[in-house]
């Protein structure tokens, strides 16, 4: 006889691991097939159908489900079918035959009009989602993450997506389960791990930085970015190669940009890319540009893999903008400084490493990690003026450092911080030749 708490377990694995009153699931919206495909599907094809669906839906707590095409962009004033309804329990089906998401727009705001009703977020909200209450929570999209269905638009705000990679005549209330169960186990807005075998792909948004890129195929290109919330992503920007891309020119090293990616197993894909800061500061001419990419490389060096590392975004973020604004002798090499001191291995530049001794501090040891007295000198020699630029660049004082001149003093310590990185990183780093002959 089994106990309660595996009777609880069998249930959730028969829901999928949702329980039936799910507080966070309200509205699924599955999206798929063409318009022929759908005006082919028979009356008694769709009743089953939309109680076969409805039934996974309810189970899963959702008090709505509408049924969309993938869709097509249609001309204005084009015929449009009469959507169904069908009750399942407590969960209203819906399918709706709208194939072009801006048309569905624009006849709420022309129905909000007609009816003399105020148009704003919540009136359109309304009449969009008839007859449901809220905004989809979850939209299930039938096919490859590499393309957004032209039957949204406003759900792509406000809907977490799930790709499954089958096509409308294949879909089951089983999978519509198994989209729900990936949705319900992953973290929201997170490039959480694959569910059901690899089947569901996540779309998520974040903001990068492009540190570098490579050519795949014909047309396509992988991108490596260092993204706010996700660490460094690998992903392929599709036809980004051809002179007709939407958004090639938005995916090249040292942009930063605002992302929609669909995860992958290994490599994630650019669905979408917007600008956040134009490029042309940095690109022009090769002071810039070799700065830019002087920084870019450190990072790429220091950043893991999918390892969240928000301060050194920002860090990036602001040095390029330094670059852009005002660029210096001392950007990037401070720059460098600031990088190792945020891996844990900030040098000590106060007192002799060895020793402890104040000073005099006479050499620095990239092998002991600072300065040393005279007493114990080892590494190359240093100078006090190159330590107290170094104590600037350290201990709150950037905007002073940043704003010396072009000296033999600013040079010491650009050497200086080219050498600890390198160390650090067990390296060469490929731009600091070419960066030593803009000094």
């Amino acid at each position: 006889m089994l106990g309660c708490a595996s009777l609880r377990l069998l249930a959730a694995w028969d829901n999928g691991g949702v329980s039936a009153s799910d507080p966070d699931l309200h509205h699924v919206l599955l999206v798929g097939g063409t318009e022929a495909e759908w005006a082919c599907t028979g009356d008694g094809e769709w009743e089953a159908r939309l109680a076969a669906l409805g039934a996974a839906a309810e189970r899963a707590g959702a008090r709505w489900l509408t049924l969309r095409p993938f869709g097509s962009r249609q001309p204005a004033g084009a015929a449009q079918s009469a959507p169904r309804r069908h009750a399942v329990g407590r969960c209203t089906v819906t399918a709706d035959p709208t194939a072009d998401g801006r048309v569905r727009f624009v006849n709420a705001v022309e129905a909000l009009r007609t009816a003399g009703r105020p148009i704003d977020e919540q009136s359109i909200d309304a009449v969009l989602n008839d007859p449901a209450e809220v905004d989809p929570d979850l939209a299930v999209v039938l096919g490859t993450p590499d393309r957004l269905p032209p039957s949204l638009v406003w759900e792509l705000a406000y809907s977490e997506l799930v790709f499954l990679p089958i096509t409308w005549r294949e879909v089951t209330a089983d999978h519509l389960g198994d989209a729900i169960a990936s949705y319900a186990h992953r973290h929201r807005r997170s490039a959480g791990s694959t569910d059901g075998g690899g089947m569901a792909s996540h779309l998520y948004r974040d903001t990068a930085v492009v540190l570098r890129t490579y050519k795949l195929g014909e047309a396509d290109r992988i991108v490596v970015l260092l993204t706010e919330e996700h660490g460094k992503v690998r992903a392929v920007a599709k036809g980004v190669r051809k002179t007709t891309s939407k958004f090639g020119a938005r995916l090249e090293p040292m942009s930063h940009v605002r992302l929609l990616l669909a995860q992958g197993r290994e490599l994630d894909i650019v669905s979408q890319a917007e600008a956040v800061d134009t490029l042309a500061p940095l690109v022009v001419d090769l002071d810039h540009m070799t700065a830019g990419m002087a920084v870019l490389e450190a990072v790429d060096q220091m950043a893991l893999d999918r390892e969240p590392v928000p301060q050194l975004y920002r860090m990036l973020v602001g040095v390029l903008r330094t670059i852009a604004e005002r660029s210096g002798p001392l950007v990037v090499p401070a720059f460098y400084w600031k990088l190792l001191a945020l891996d844990g291995v900030r040098p000590e530049i106060d007192a002799c490493v060895r020793c402890g001794e104040a000073g005099p501090l006479v050499a620095f040891d990239v092998d002991q990690g600072g300065t040393m007295c005279r007493a114990c000198r080892s590494g190359i020699g240093v100078s006090e003026e190159a330590l107290e630029v170094m104590r600037l660049i350290l201990d709150g004082g950037l905007n002073e450092a940043l704003a010396l001149p072009a000296s033999q003093v600013t040079h010491e310590v650009a050497a200086l911080a080219t050498r600890a990185l390198e160390h650090h990183l067990e390296r060469r780093l490929r731009t600091v030749a070419m960066f030593e002959r803009t000094l």
